[in-house]
């Protein structure tokens, strides 16, 4: 699937994450059908295996299974100012 034309939905969906059990807190903020894009405090290094809990305001938890791609650490400083 090209990246470029992918149909992507760009929302921020509070996610639940973890290697063993999704407990740690994060946001996704680019979803597709292949791919999510996550903001969290917490990296894991390429190809952690990931179990996720999507909570969509207004629907049913979604359990799914994931791998880390790649991961950007952003200085606390320019959270606000840089762009995942």
């Amino acid at each position: 699937m090209n990246k470029r034309f992918a149909n992507r939905i760009f929302n921020r969906v509070k996610v639940l994450f973890g290697p063993q059990t999704p407990v740690l807190n994060g946001f996704v903020l680019n979803l597709s059908a292949n791919r999510l894009l996550v903001s969290a405090p917490k990296l894991f290094a390429p190809p952690t295996k990931l179990r996720v809990r999507l909570l969509p305001a207004g629907a049913a938890p979604i359990d799914l299974k994931g791998e880390v791609r790649w991961g950007l650490k952003v200085p606390a400083a320019l959270v606000s100012v840089v762009r995942p």
